[in-house]
């Protein structure tokens, strides 16, 4: 009876959810499991009927990727998926893209004012496992990851919602960018900053992600490359400061704030190895951490413990790597000033405005 199909979907979701935490920990122990393709295929057959059913599917398989044998296999599953049967519901990154997109064009049309809970769940175990392939796919693949989602369709997108993906589709990032400057729960905007994160390892697309940062408000104020998906007019946007400020810290949840920290920390790292200039237009970013982040650090209510230590080490990772450029700067430019005069300021030391200001900046802080 209904009862009973209610009690094995129920157990197949604990089961898919417990293999997941367990092939995180150990994913060579999945090899070992010969009946795993038959969960996931029975978990597709009736996932149509049960959302629960699909994100713990979809939360397993990215579980199930490691390296880049896994990158691929997985990636090719959803870019090629099979055909649906028993009426259930195969995922693919058409679907995953085909849904961000119509989230994005009900905002930007004003049709909603936020996307629910339960809404997000399935959103945000379709990013995960999309980061996951990003994150474990090696540079070449990357780079063909991205331009075969560049070229997706869009299985049941509204045709009144493509003038928005003509508009703003430029790169497979942009559909994240848009939405998470939205009222989304806290969950699934960290689930789009981290998969832009993972699309920032791409080196050629880190042009691309640094104009999309700051066109799409994350910092009032922080402007990005002309071109890049500005915000619309008429919609409620959530930049950083009153994320963490207002949304976060009533919830007592950080994961957003946590999100967006290392996506600066990833542009920050590409910035010194010579890859994007993000560290030419970090003085925003710089702000909003020192006058943000670290000052109530200890004052907020953490539903979550770790996330407060998190939050510091992100803070300071991102603090630290910008003083050292400074520092740098500033020894260069006194050596180049030291070469022309024939010495160094009085008593040997560097009289940089840039040094001292990197130093004061530290007492602030701490």
């Amino acid at each position: 009876g209904k009862a009973a199909v209610e009690k094995r979907k129920a157990l197949s979701i604990s089961v898919m959810e417990l293999l997941a935490a367990l092939y995180q920990v150990q994913p060579e122990s999945a090899s070992e499991n010969k009946r795993l393709g038959d969960l996931l295929t029975f978990s597709m057959e009736t996932s149509k009927q049960d959302p629960a059913t699909f994100s713990a599917m979809l939360e397993l398989m990215a579980a199930l990727v490691h390296g880049s044998a896994g990158a691929n296999e997985y990636f090719k599953r959803l870019l090629n998926p099979p055909a649906d049967t028993y009426g259930g519901m195969s995922p693919s990154w058409g679907q995953l893209y085909a849904a961000l997109w119509e989230y994005n064009a009900l905002f930007l049309k004003e049709d909603i004012s936020q996307v629910s809970e339960v809404e997000s769940r399935g959103l945000i175990s379709y990013l995960k496992l999309l980061t996951r392939v990003l994150e474990e796919a090696n540079a070449e693949e990357l780079g063909s990851f991205i331009q075969q989602l560049s070229e997706l369709t869009f299985p049941g997108l509204s045709p009144f919602h493509w003038e928005v993906v003509s508009r703003y589709a430029t790169h497979p990032s942009a559909a994240m960018f848009l939405l998470q400057q939205q009222p989304v729960p806290i969950g699934l905007k960290a689930a789009l900053l981290d998969c832009i994160t993972a699309f920032a390892r791409h080196t050629e697309s880190l042009t691309t992600v640094l104009g999309f940062l700051g066109n799409t408000d994350m910092l009032l104020g922080a402007k990005g490359a002309p071109g890049a998906p500005a915000a619309s007019k008429g919609t409620v946007h959530t930049d950083a400061t009153y994320q963490i400020a207002e949304v976060e810290t009533g919830a007592g949840l950080y994961d957003s704030s946590i999100a967006f920290l290392r996506l600066l920390n990833c542009l920050l790292a590409a910035s010194h190895a010579g890859t994007c200039s993000f560290s030419e237009a970090a003085a925003p970013y710089i702000a909003f951490i020192h006058k943000h982040v670290l000052p109530g650090l200890h004052k907020r209510r953490y539903l979550k413990p770790g996330q407060k230590w998190e939050l510091a080490w992100e803070g300071v990772r991102f603090l630290r790597a910008c003083i050292q450029t400074n520092l740098g700067l500033a020894q260069k430019s006194e050596f180049d000033a030291a070469q022309k005069l024939g010495t160094k300021g009085a008593g040997g030391e560097l009289k940089d405005p840039t040094f001292l200001a990197g130093l004061g900046f530290l007492n602030d802080v701490f």
